[in-house]
């Protein structure tokens, strides 16, 4: 998998968790109400069903979650490269974002993740 993301200021730390998948946290404080789009590119050879497959976007303060959107993709089987946009709002003041992308609870098949991007709105 590719794994590109980009962002204006601060640094990215990106945790492989396991080989499905990857986590990323930014450290970019902000108030109640910022809002953040996350865009990515998938695609699925053989995707067993069941499970969930898509991305998590946490607002985080002090190590602890505030709040979270999920955003899922139901495809399974074989399927073509895909954008997948995911809209987030904070729920609480933070002070970091972390975004996991993958899947879980699945169990076989391969998941290609591509241009992953977040941006603040």
């Amino acid at each position: 998998m590719l794994f590109e993301l980009r962002i204006t200021s601060g640094s990215v730390t990106c945790e492989k968790t396991s080989f499905r998948r990857s986590r990323y946290k930014l450290p970019v404080p902000g108030a109640m109400g910022d809002a953040y789009t996350l865009t990515f590119h998938a695609a699925g050879q053989n995707v067993a069903s069941g499970g969930q497959i898509g991305a998590r976007v946490e607002f985080r303060a002090q190590g602890a979650t505030v709040s979270t959107a999920n955003c899922l993709i139901p495809e399974r089987g074989s399927f073509n490269w895909q954008q997948v946009v995911c809209t987030a709002s904070a729920g609480a003041a933070y002070d970091s974002v972390r975004i996991s992308i993958g899947w879980q609870g699945v169990d076989s098949g391969q998941l290609g993740i591509d241009a992953v991007d977040l941006s603040r709105d």
